[in-house]
């Protein structure tokens, strides 16, 4: 029976800090299937995961991700402020993060951006993605759909989705139409991998309609609804 697949959003934030390993591992020990992380780029080019360009929230130090060095961003603390427990939890580079998660899980990329060119921090996760050989267990999303293609030229076969938040509205027939240029898959999905064949967009979850889902599946993709509560939604058909 078709059911939804339940991915760890930022691990488990409710009851440890986003983002952070032990909040993978948790979401992990707790079953989800799949995690998203969200990465953003230092000023000396390494991708690190965190979801806010500026530090203060997580770390309660003052900047941003990318007026700051890796060297730095390693000094803070990501998890007191979520609860003492957690009092020494690093900000993880995307190398680190992929290295031991993927060894249980497909992993969601989302690639963050605060303005300007999106290719430096979309070719430095491309290049991370290859020198571990997971392009097959990565799915790459953004809300800046113009660094997907930029993506896929670099790692070419990685599944890629725009992001949709629900001030955007639902996409229109030009992206519907872009989407279904995408190249698809031939071949089934081998264990680890995500589960899709085709094209995928992800959305919030109020913009998913029935005509919306014809749409999508006339151009051989998916859609991928997020931020479902209460529980009891997450099975309900649009």
């Amino acid at each position: 029976k078709r059911r939804p697949l339940i991915i760890g959003h930022r691990g488990s934030p409710a009851e440890s800090p986003e983002n952070t390993m032990a909040s993978f591992r948790q979401s992990l020990d707790q079953g989800a299937e799949a995690l998203e992380l969200d990465v953003r780029l230092s000023s000396d080019g390494v991708p690190v995961v965190i979801h806010d360009e500026r530090l203060a929230r997580v770390t309660g130090k003052p900047g941003t991700v990318g007026r700051r060095t890796l060297k730095h961003l390693r000094t803070l603390d990501a998890g007191s402020w979520f609860d003492p427990a957690f009092q020494g939890e690093r900000l993880p580079t995307l190398e680190e993060a992929l290295e031991e998660l993927c060894q249980r899980v497909p992993i969601n990329v989302e690639m963050k951006f605060r303005r300007g060119d999106p290719a430096p921090l979309t070719r430095a996760v491309a290049a991370v993605i290859r020198r571990l050989g997971l392009e097959r267990r990565i799915l790459v999303s953004s809300f800046r759909h113009d660094a997907l293609p930029i993506m896929q030229a670099e790692t070419p076969g990685i599944l890629t989705a725009p992001l949709y938040h629900a001030g955007m509205g639902a996409p229109g027939r030009d992206a519907l139409d872009l989407l279904g240029q995408q190249p698809l898959r031939e071949d089934e999905p081998g264990v680890g991998e995500f589960p899709w064949r085709g094209r995928l967009m992800c959305l919030h979850h109020s913009l998913v309609t029935p005509a919306l889902a014809r749409a999508l599946a006339e151009r051989q993709g998916g859609v991928g609804g997020g931020t479902v509560a209460p529980p009891g939604d997450m099975g309900r058909p649009p």
